[in-house]
């Protein structure tokens, strides 16, 4: 048995389907008691989350029950492959799609195309899972590459390649104004036999879990922006989705100048920090300007 029906050699494999009934007490219990704990703020905002780690005991349990379902071992697909839970990553996660997709700051900018995770660990597939815990009418999640879109409605799931797979949120033209889904995320780790050893994957754990707390920091900054440095965290989230390989070629940059100086090659590292400082000065500056706009305008 596996949940996948897709198998790309570019995007990662990619299943979807229902939760089974004997769940949905657990989903129905998640979805009341995650609303009724949200602050008046937290559901005008256009994104907010929960770490499940962090949920109180009888919420939590519901999660519980949700992840160690049987279901998810036919993540493992193949007989030699071992289902790994990543719950420090997992998330109940909140969201209202944006009318204006000009201004998609921190959060907001997973509306663009993108891919989730970086790595690429031998031997390891990491899986993100989508479950809806409310109806939704107005919110599609597309995976344009793969030909597949899905309005991730209450009791159904998609899962798919945590570091491969891209996709987009599209609001439907015909989404109600202040219309809003709650998700939970779940997360597995599935190694081969080969690298079945339990050092390798908990720094593999570890290396996933540091990343998503990292990248979740600088999308909450940055999402609904008031202050420069809001919109400093939010405009570099934009440009991360939007342009990946550029952001990735830029976190290299001071890197490399400082492997040249280390090796003597002070005029090329001079050059390249030259370079870097010319970039962080052009990111500080539009920063600046739409947080300028925003003070005088209204307008993020």
């Amino acid at each position: 048995m596996t949940l996948f029906t897709i198998r790309s050699p570019t995007e990662g494999r990619f299943g979807s389907g229902s939760i089974p009934a004997e769940l949905a007490p657990q989903l129905d219990a998640i979805a009341r008691e995650f609303l009724d704990g949200m602050t008046p703020e937290a559901r005008t905002a256009a994104t907010h989350h929960q770490w499940c780690r962090r949920l109180p005991p009888r919420l939590r349990a519901a999660v519980d029950a949700v992840r160690h379902h049987a279901l998810w071992r036919q993540l493992a697909d193949g007989p030699k492959a071992a289902v790994h839970d990543l719950d420090g990553m997992d998330e109940i996660y909140y969201s209202r799609a944006p009318r204006d997709r000009a201004r998609l700051y921190g959060a907001a900018a997973n509306y663009d195309l993108h891919v989730d995770g970086v790595f690429a660990f031998p031997g390891i597939s990491v899986y993100r899972v989508l479950v809806g815990l409310t109806d939704n009418d107005h919110v599609e999640t597309q995976f344009p590459p793969l030909g597949v879109s899905h309005r991730i409605g209450k009791g159904e799931f998609v899962v798919f390649d945590f570091d491969r797979a891209r996709h987009r949120v599209v609001r439907l033209a015909d989404a109600p104004a202040h219309g809003h889904r709650i998700l939970l995320k779940l997360h597995y780790c599935v190694s081969t036999a080969g690298v079945l050893t339990a050092p390798y994957v908990w720094c593999v754990a570890r290396a996933y879990g540091a990343y998503e707390v990292i990248t979740r920091r600088v999308m909450d900054t940055g999402t609904d922006p008031r202050t420069p440095a809001q919109f400093a965290a939010g405009v570099l989230g934009q440009f991360a989705i939007r342009h990946p390989r550029w952001f990735r070629s830029c976190l290299a940059v001071p890197v490399v100048a400082e492997l040249l100086s280390l090796a003597g090659l002070e005029a090329g590292a001079t050059r390249l920090f030259t370079v870097f400082a010319l970039a962080v000065g052009v990111w500080g500056a539009n920063a600046c300007s739409h947080w300028l706009r925003y003070r005088l305008t209204g307008v993020r």
